[in-house]
């Protein structure tokens, strides 16, 4: 019986590592880019987004926190681990020119979104293109 106890301890330690998850809670700095407004490019500042939470589990980012960084729960979705320099932490992309970078070290990231450059949205000829900024504080 002892042994048993044993085991299903063992067995819950190795599984609590393997499934290693941190929260992050998160808050755009600043949110800027283009905006097409009389038949031209001009450079705007927008407003910031609410706050988010992104959450790491195991070795990735998840989706769905991803998801929720980027504004929208729609498209698909792929996120890394960065191979190369796994400090610089992960990136995700969508099919819809959302662009993800976090780096959980520092807790430091930014949102890219380019759709708008070549995509009819809201009815106009073009939507914005963004860049936002973001700090984490690990929770």
């Amino acid at each position: 019986m002892k042994s048993i106890k044993h085991l299903l301890l063992f067995a819950v330690a190795l599984f609590t590592n393997i499934v290693h998850a941190q929260t992050f809670f998160c808050q755009f700095v600043a949110s800027g880019g283009f905006d097409w407004d009389s038949k031209k490019w001009v450079l705007k500042q927008f407003n910031t987004d609410k706050p988010f939470v992104l959450r790491v589990e195991g070795n990735l980012l998840t989706k769905e926190s991803a998801a929720s960084a980027l504004g929208r729960n729609w498209g698909s979705l792929d996120c890394k681990k960065h191979p190369v320099t796994p400090q610089a932490g992960f990136s995700c992309t969508d099919n819809l020119g959302g662009y993800l970078m976090f780096d959980d070290s520092k807790g430091l990231g930014a949102v890219t979104q380019v759709l708008g450059a070549v995509s009819p949205l809201s009815g106009r000829p073009r939507d914005s293109i963004t860049v936002s900024p973001f700090v984490c504080q690990k929770l």
